[in-house]
């Protein structure tokens, strides 16, 4: 977490996305591009306040410490010193194609989704998605996609991963100077990662939004419906004094309750007082945790042009 504040509070993290596709080629064959910048905190910063050799390293800050205290040098200067966390945001680039085809079942389609990050210890995401629009329920424009994944950022723990996703919507005065469309997404993961294996509902979210013209304006909404999905080190590592070794209490640790002189100093008094090791651990674990957000929420202001 750049900032140590908690999860629950807002972060005011500023995008600027554009999207490109093209609509030269036959109609059933769609391909896109979308590049996601973001216009704050693009560099890294010192969340952790530590001296350490590398970034995110073991905290050496008792050497210096040591250091002042008897005047021997026991580190390099040149090594150990105050470091940049790697927790600036990235870009991102979506690429997506897919083939489209109507029957009198439907219409079915085909592609791909891939995600690239400007990190190169960030591999390539990549999804084969399947999807399918029933020719009934037409009010409501139902949409089936189901997202395969098949390539994995992280080693391969979410390789062959599914989550099927149910769309929703409705324009509201067509053809008329504003539109409103309301539309609502449900996801079911299958699995979650290749470890844990569980699975549920990832989200339900609803969105609305405006549109003038080119010019449109959309609220969004997605709730974590279960919460254990991402209750592990690979979706929310731990970086509290232990490790979060329950994966099934829906709780994280609170960025805001592990750096700094004051979590130091309520640390201190929770391991000297305590009657013994468990009693401690416990105690750190409940101060250094807080629930993971199930609401998330955020805002979209745009125009859209056909060249």
């Amino acid at each position: 977490r750049r900032n140590n504040t908690k999860y629950t509070d807002y972060y005011e993290a500023y995008y600027l996305t554009s999207s490109v596709t093209l609509i030269g080629l036959p109609p059933q064959l769609r391909i896109g591009f979308t590049i996601m910048n973001p216009l704050v905190d693009r560099t890294n910063t010192d969340s952790d306040g530590f001296f350490q050799n590398t970034p995110g390293g073991l905290d050496q800050t008792h050497l210096v410490n040591q250091w002042m205290q008897t005047g021997e040098l026991k580190f390099d200067p040149s090594q150990t010193k105050l470091r940049k966390e790697k927790n600036g945001l990235n870009d991102y680039l979506f690429t997506t194609a897919s083939y489209e085809h109507t029957t009198r079942l439907g219409a079915f389609s085909v592609g791909f989704l891939f995600i690239n990050v400007d990190d190169p210890s960030y591999l390539m995401r990549g999804y084969f998605v399947v999807g399918w629009k029933p020719p009934f329920l037409e009010y409501l424009n139902p949409q089936l996609t189901v997202n395969s994944k098949m390539l994995s950022e992280s080693n391969g723990i979410y390789q062959g991963t599914h989550n099927v996703r149910l769309t929703l919507s409705h324009e509201y005065f067509k053809g008329k100077l504003i539109q409103v469309t309301p539309s609502l997404v449900t996801g079911y993961q299958d699995v979650n990662d290749n470890v844990d294996r569980k699975k549920g509902v990832s989200d339900v979210s609803p969105r609305i939004q405006f549109n003038l013209q080119d010019f449109f304006f959309a609220v969004n909404w997605m709730y974590r419906a279960t919460p254990s999905l991402v209750d592990n080190q690979y979706a929310t590592p731990s970086s509290g004094v232990y490790p979060d070794t329950n994966q099934t209490d829906d709780r994280t640790v609170d960025p805001s309750k592990v750096h700094g002189y004051t979590n130091e100093a309520v640390i201190n008094a929770i391991t000297t007082y305590s009657p013994n090791e468990f009693v401690a651990r416990d105690l750190i674990q409940h101060y250094q945790s807080q629930h993971i957000v199930r609401g998330i929420y955020f805002f979209n202001v745009g125009y859209s042009i056909r060249i």
